[in-house]
Parts: C-alpha cells; sequence; structure tokens
C-alpha cells in the first residue's frame, strides 16, 4: 500500500495508481477510504471500467447496494453486453431485497424433555449499511407429562458502519403461557453483539449482552428462569497462523424464587492448518455462587479440557459445509464438595447451507452436547441433548 501511494504521489495523473491503493484498502476492509480513491480515479478516468466496477464491489462489501445497484445500472446503460456486471447487478439486487424466512427446529434431551419451535423472520429491503426485521416464533415443550408453550416477538437491527465493525441488535418479548395455576406472564429479551477485527487478520473483539427465557424443559419456563449475560472473546494473533482466544461471561439467572450466578472463563491456543481448517486447545472454568432448585444443575465448579477443530468447506456448487467439533475431559465439583473425577465431554455443531436459486438458500443446522454442564439448561452431570433446525431464506422479488 505504502507503494503505490508513493506512485501516486510520483504520478498523479494516472488513475491506475489511485485504483490499485483503492483496490488494497478495500482488501483490508477501509471501505469509506477506498471509495474515496475510486472517486479520484474516475475523476481522471470516467470512462474506465476497472474504476466504476471497483468502486460497485467497493460499495457491495461496505453493504451500501442502493448505491452499488445505482453504479452498476449506469455502467450497463452505457455496455449492455457487459455479461459479468449484469450478473453482480442481479447478485446485489438479491441482496438489498426483503427476504422472509420460515423455519422449524427442536430438540431432545437426556432426560425427555422436547421442545418444538415454528416461526420465521422478515427482513425489509436494504439499500444501505442496515437491515431492519423481525422475528416471530411459537414453541411448545414438554417432558411426557407437562407441556407449556411460549410465544416470542423481536425487532432486529443489523448494521455494519464500517468494514472491521458490525452491530446486531435485537428487543422485544417472550409470553410463557399459563400453567399450574401461575397466569401468563410477559418477559422482555433482546440481544445486542457488537463485533470489530482489525483488518488483515489482526485482533478481533467479540461482546455480547443477552437477556432471554431458559426454555429447555417445563420446569424451567415454569419456574420463569430467566438468563441475563454480558461477555466477551479478545482474539489475537501470536504468529501468521497462531491465535490466542479469551473468553469471559457473567450471567444472573434469576427465577420465580431465587436468583443465582454464573461465571465463566476461557482459554483457546488455535492454529490455522489451512484457511478452511482450525485446530485448537481449550480450557473452560465455570461456576455457580449457589446451588438452586428451579430445575438447572448448580456446581460449585466445573472444569473442562477440550481439544477442537472447525471446518468450513464450499462446494463448486457453493454448497457451504461447517462443522465444529470439541473432544475432551471434564470434572464438576459440587457445592460445598470436593471436585469429582474427569470424565468424557463431547461437542459438536454443523451447518450445512445449500443455494438453490438466486436469493433461495436452505440451511440444515445440529446442535448435539455431551459435557453435561456446559449450559445453564443441563439438569444433572450426565446431561446430553441434540437440537435441530430447518429454515429456507427465500429474497422477496
Amino acid at each position: 500500500l505504502r507503494l503505490f501511494r508513493r506512485y501516486v504521489a510520483l504520478e498523479p495523473s494516472d488513475p491506475w495508481g489511485y485504483m490499485a491503493v483503492a483496490d488494497m484498502l478495500a482488501r483490508a476492509g477501509r471501505y469509506g477510504e477506498a471509495l474515496r480513491w475510486y472517486h479520484d480515479a474516475l475523476r481522471l478516468a470516467p470512462g474506465e471500467r476497472d474504476a466504476v466496477v471497483g468502486r460497485a464491489r467497493t460499495l457491495v462489501r461496505a453493504r451500501r447496494t442502493g448505491a452499488a445497484i445505482a453504479a452498476y445500472t449506469g455502467w450497463l446503460r452505457a455496455h449492455p453486453t457487459d455479461a459479468e456486471v449484469r450478473r453482480e447487478l442481479a447478485a446485489a439486487r438479491v441482496a438489498a431485497a426483503p427476504a422472509i424466512t420460515p423455519l422449524v427446529g427442536g430438540s431432545r434431551d437426556s432426560d425427555g424433555n422436547t421442545t418444538l419451535r415454528l416461526g420465521g423472520t422478515a427482513e425489509l429491503a436494504a439499500p444501505g449499511p442496515t437491515r431492519l426485521g423481525v422475528r416471530a416464533a411459537r414453541e411448545q415443550v414438554r417432558d411426557g407429562v407437562t407441556a407449556i408453550g411460549l410465544d416470542e416477538l423481536t425487532l432486529r437491527a443489523t448494521a455494519r458502519p464500517e468494514g472491521a465493525l458490525q452491530i446486531d441488535a435485537e428487543g422485544g418479548a417472550t409470553r410463557v403461557d399459563a400453567v399450574g395455576g401461575v397466569g401468563a406472564t410477559l418477559t422482555p429479551t433482546g440481544q445486542l453483539r457488537v463485533r470489530w477485527r482489525e483488518p488483515m487478520g489482526g485482533p478481533a473483539v467479540d461482546v455480547r449482552a443477552r437477556r432471554n427465557v431458559i426454555d429447555a424443559s417445563p420446569l424451567l419456563v415454569t419456574n420463569r428462569v430467566v438468563r441475563t449475560e454480558i461477555g466477551a472473546i479478545v482474539e489475537l494473533p501470536l504468529a501468521s497462523r497462531l491465535k490466542l482466544r479469551g473468553i469471559g461471561r457473567t450471567a444472573a439467572l434469576s427465577s420465580s424464587f431465587d436468583l443465582n450466578h454464573r461465571t465463566s472463563l476461557a482459554g483457546v491456543v488455535a492454529v490455522a492448518v489451512t484457511p478452511s481448517v482450525e485446530l485448537s486447545g481449550q480450557m473452560h472454568e465455570i461456576r455457580y455462587s449457589r446451588p438452586s432448585s428451579a430445575g438447572y444443575f448448580a456446581p460449585r465448579l466445573i472444569q473442562m479440557a477440550q481439544v477442537g477443530s472447525y471446518i468450513e468447506l464450499e462446494t463448486a456448487r457453493s454448497v457451504v459445509l461447517a462443522f465444529d467439533l470439541g473432544v475432551g475431559v471434564q470434572r464438576v465439583a459440587q457445592q460445598g464438595a470436593a471436585i469429582g473425577p474427569w470424565r468424557s465431554a463431547l461437542r459438536l455443531y454443523s451447518l450445512i447451507a445449500v443455494p438453490l436459486a438466486p436469493g433461495r438458500e436452505l440451511r440444515f443446522e445440529l446442535d448435539s452436547d455431551d459435557s453435561g454442564v456446559a449450559a445453564e439448561s443441563a439438569t444433572t452431570a450426565q446431561w446430553r441433548y441434540v437440537a435441530m433446525q430447518l429454515s429456507l431464506r427465500l429474497a422477496l422479488p
């Protein structure tokens, strides 16, 4: 980048120097600066294809799809046979279009608790870097004896004000049906997530706050167990392929009759074996401040050591396959007791995303855990579960 800037200083009338700087800045996620350099290139060569199309591509990457569509359309008026630009224009229109995503999902655990969720999301058109939407769902939670329902309605917003920064916000409420003499209740819920990553593989920070109803069993829902949590992940590159991650979270678990606190700390050393494969070593420690009879397992201390791998592949037909696997051991100390022996701990998350047509994508997600104590919804030290979700995203014309 420094060499290209020096070239521009030596040859200020050459538009290709400005385009080279703009391309490097766009690759680094510095879209605002890149667009200013493309503007200078177009001032010198307003009809140069690489400058016009490069600017449009940068606008797409900056999530300014409305401006990108205008740039592509203007070029095609003068060059209607440019097939590549026509394809990119179609993709930009799909990205900016409103969309709906119906979904169905459910889970089952080792205690016989099952959940079934039906719902979906609707997103408004997004000509700029902010997309607004709404999510609604109806969920049924059963244990073979008791069944209870929940309704969720959430407003959503996603914004990318800069290439390195992304903000996701949700706010709404969850209504729990009346059951066992307890009337229906309405609980405010929401989530805020802020992600920042230094371009070109630099440090990264992921901060998240959320409040939600824990819905893994009828007992948890009946007792109105609500999690209010804040946490962060900080990632530091140690070498070209070696990264260190620190994870910290603290949560308040409130129910209709008690209040508990859960803290978790973790350290991860990750190695990028290839661009699509990562191996890691992980240490986790989780603590609860007190026991609880609200329906979740709350030991004094949990320690877990795992070897993890993350694999993400894309086929020639743009089918995405992702797998996050962890294998290791854990041990638990009950409240007021010494720590117990090590036992196995397993987890698996997988995603398959299949593009069916422009603007249509089918996604299947599988989440399984045999660590028994990793989530607040665990009821015993031997708890296991599996969850699945199927969704279909449809961009509207």
